[in-house]
This record gives C-alpha cells, sequence and structure tokens, in this order.
C-alpha cells in the first residue's frame, strides 16, 4: 500500500511491509530534483526507488538522493544504488556503513594479508 503526502511542495510515500518502512520524500525545482529516503532500500522497495529515480533522469533533470536516513540497503538496493551513481546520480549523506556497501572496492583484508602466510 502506498500512501502518499504533500507538504510544502514536497511530496512523501511510505511504503509498509511487516513493520519496516521507506520513506520517500521528494523536493522539486526546476532542474534538479531531491529525494530523501529513510528507512530500508531492499526488497519490494528497491523497484519503487528505482522507477522513481528513473522517472526523474529520464525527463532530463539532475537528481539528488539523500541517504541520511537510510538505515541499511541489501544487496539490490546497493545494486541499484551503484548504479544511480554510475549515472551521475549524487548520492548524499550515507552513512559509513552504508558507504562501505557502495564501495566496490575491498576494505578489510585478509589475515595472509594483514599478518604473512607464515602467522603462528
Amino acid at each position: 500500500m502506498l500512501v502518499p503526502s504533500a507538504i510544502r511542495g514536497h511530496s512523501a510515500v511510505n511504503i509498509p511491509c511487516g513493520g519496516q518502512m521507506l520513506r520517500i520524500t521528494r523536493a522539486d525545482d526546476p532542474f534538479r530534483v531531491r529525494l530523501d529516503l529513510a528507512g530500508r532500500v531492499g526488497d519490494e522497495w528497491v523497484a519503487v526507488l528505482k522507477a522513481e529515480c528513473h522517472s526523474v533522469l529520464e525527463a532530463g533533470r539532475m537528481l539528488d538522493v539523500d541517504l541520511a536516513a537510510v538505515r541499511f540497503a541489501d544487496r539490490d538496493g546497493v545494486e541499484l544504488l551503484r548504479t544511480l551513481q554510475a549515472r551521475g546520480v549524487a548520492l548524499l549523506h550515507a552513512n559509513p556503513l552504508i558507504e562501505e556497501l557502495l564501495d566496490p572496492s575491498p576494505t578489510r583484508s585478509t589475515d595472509e594479508e594483514a599478518y604473512g602466510t607464515d602467522r603462528v
């Protein structure tokens, strides 16, 4: 069930599911759209977010996605965010966990790399 609302030039969609929710708040200006996300980017919400982003980009507008209130992203959510980033979408204010998930290079070394193979 989608629950839209409009508050002072912003629109929001809440997507509830089993007590979990993704809130998407949209702020428009003539050339740019900002989507403020709150909650979890995963499961069926990935398709909703993808459709919203696609409509903005297809209209030729710049897109910013504010991730400050995103607590978690599953594999599909991370893949979507990486794809958006590759398309020039600005991903703003990601917390350290989300930043690490978005980083395609491994940041952690294995024990062998960190300590050498002849570790006791």
